[in-house]
């Protein structure tokens, strides 16, 4: 088979896909089209569901009138692919905003055009999203959400695998590393998984790093250099939490390396973050002029995040978090500074979302709890009871998002009945 997957596209199907993308930007229904160009409701039916390979020229003409497009328009293959990867950003950028079921719908619809021309690579990528959209609808607490974005990230990596056996272009790698990576963040941080995080991880770094010293990436893969970046940071997330903080922060090092070379702000920061973090670790854990260096390791690396990020970026709230949890441990800050500090970084983090919000606030509790030697428990009462509100108001945010998002799920989409329907016959098998 050919690298191109898009080749797979016959003139029927390619029709079909046109005739419903300019139906559906005319407002028109199946049966005020089939009427308008003298057809068959059923026959537009089949045409659009790509049941009918061949078209006579007449009825192309005939449908192209209808809807007030040329025949040439209704054969033209790249308009198909070009939608449908507009479709995809469409959907990508509705997740971002929070708009999480006209995600879902535009992504189903690229989904659709991607499994009818076997465009392996495109069906993985479209899977992939889709589990995005579905893990953050899980930061509502339901937890059939996590469950329904880990089917997606699976049968993404399931879709495009076999295409690594048969000289894959250099879209098929991506959409393969990119697929193992998403599958690799379900198990990352489940008890027992870890072997299977790091086994799919370090596929998609092997992958990445091919491409990336292919000349030609720079069209297909822009993004191979933050990619890669997740890829290293996340085996140092893995490194650390299996005790060898050696090795975490030379792959976390790596991460940075990468970011460097590729220009891509965000992503150094979260890896500058990373390796600040694992430095105030480990200097609460050793005593003298060791944690001391560590302490300020810790501090430099989060000016330096803070220094990068905007404002409105997660990785400046960590930042702080990590100067004042280091303040805090070295007594540094004093107690009106680490109460102005902790007011501040939670008025902050009302701009983002609740997840992270509660995430944050509890941190910083537990760093709290440790200052109990050297702070006043007068001052730590009022500074925990002030983070027990935002933990609570970010708790109750979270419950309802879930809740709103149960009632405006109506129906199933295709694409979790595509995946369940597939999960079945395997467990029946």
């Amino acid at each position: 088979m050919s690298s191109d997957r898009s080749q797979a596209l016959d003139p029927g199907k390619v029709v079909g896909l046109n005739v419903r993308r300019l139906r559906t930007l005319a407002g028109l229904g199946v049966r005020a089209l089939a009427s308008r160009a003298r057809i068959s409701a059923a026959y537009v039916s089949a045409l659009e569901g790509g049941r009918i390979s061949d078209v006579p020229l007449e009825r192309v003409g005939r449908l192209a009138s209808a809807l007030g497009a040329d025949a040439e328009g209704l054969t033209d293959r790249e308009a198909v692919l070009r939608a449908t990867r507009e479709k995809v950003r469409g959907g990508e950028q509705l997740r971002r905003e929070g708009c999480f079921q006209p995600a879902l719908q535009l992504l189903d619809e690229a989904l659709d055009v991607y499994e009818a021309t076997d465009d392996r690579a495109g069906a993985a990528e479209a899977y992939v999203k889709l589990g995005d959209v579905y893990r953050e609808m899980a930061a509502g607490g339901d937890e059939r959400y996590r469950g329904q974005a880990r089917s997606f990230y699976r049968r993404a990596y399931e879709r495009i695998e076999p295409a690594m056996s048969s000289h894959p272009s250099m879209r098929e790698r991506s959409a393969f590393a990119l697929a193992s990576l998403a599958l690799s963040r379900t198990y990352l941080y489940e008890s027992g998984m870890e072997p299977e995080a790091h086994r799919l991880l370090s596929e998609a770094k092997s992958v990445w790093e091919e491409i990336s010293r292919d000349p030609d990436r720079t069209l297909e893969c822009p993004d191979v250099d933050s990619y890669l970046s997740v890829c290293y940071r996340l085996l140092g997330r893995l490194a650390e939490n299996s005790g060898d903080p050696s090795t975490a922060e030379t792959l976390y090092s790596k991460a940075l390396e990468v970011t460097e070379q590729g220009g891509n702000r965000r992503a150094y920061a979260r890896a500058m973050l990373s390796l600040a973090e694992l430095a105030l670790t480990m200097a609460l854990t050793v005593n003298g002029e060791e944690g001391a260096g560590k302490f300020a390791e810790a501090a430099e690396r989060a000016r330096q995040t803070k220094k990068v990020s905007t404002i409105t970026d997660e990785n400046f709230l960590w930042g702080e978090m990590v100067l004042i949890r280091a303040g805090i441990a070295t007594g540094e800050l004093d107690e009106a500074a680490i109460r102005e500090r902790v007011v501040d970084l939670m008025r902050l983090a009302r701009g983002f979302h609740p997840a992270a919000v509660l995430e944050l606030a509890k941190k910083l509790r537990e760093a709290l709890s440790q200052a109990r030697d050297h702070m006043p428990f007068g001052v730590i009462w009022d500074l925990s009871s002030l983070i027990q509100n935002h933990i609570v108001e970010a708790e109750t945010a979270i419950r309802r998002e879930g809740e709103y998002q149960l009632r405006v799920s109506s129906g199933t989409s295709p694409s979790e009945v595509r995946v369940t329907e597939e999960e079945t016959t395997a467990a029946k098998s």
